[in-house]
């Protein structure tokens, strides 16, 4: 069993939380990009690299019995102005 997979919410189709010309896919892509060189020792996974739909059944799919761990990275948005 592998140790890691770094989850990327949303991607593709799935925007997520969109603010000011931000969408949510786009930051949390940024952000696990650099979270997996930072975890770099443990050699993790990532369920997506690219600007892509993926299915909760294909993120499941991807991930469960495969892994020790898995981070899922989202940046909602709790109302407000973004």
């Amino acid at each position: 069993m592998k140790t890691l997979m770094i989850d990327l919410g949303h991607g593709g189709t799935d925007s997520g939380a969109v603010s000011q010309g931000y969408f949510e896919k786009d930051i949390v892509l940024l952000i696990g990009k650099r979270v997996k060189e930072l975890l770099k020792d443990y050699k993790p996974d990532m369920t997506r690299t690219t600007d892509k739909t993926l299915s909760n059944t294909t993120r499941i799919n991807l991930i469960k019995n495969r892994y020790e761990y898995c981070i899922s990275i989202h940046v909602n948005s709790g109302g407000g102005n973004g």
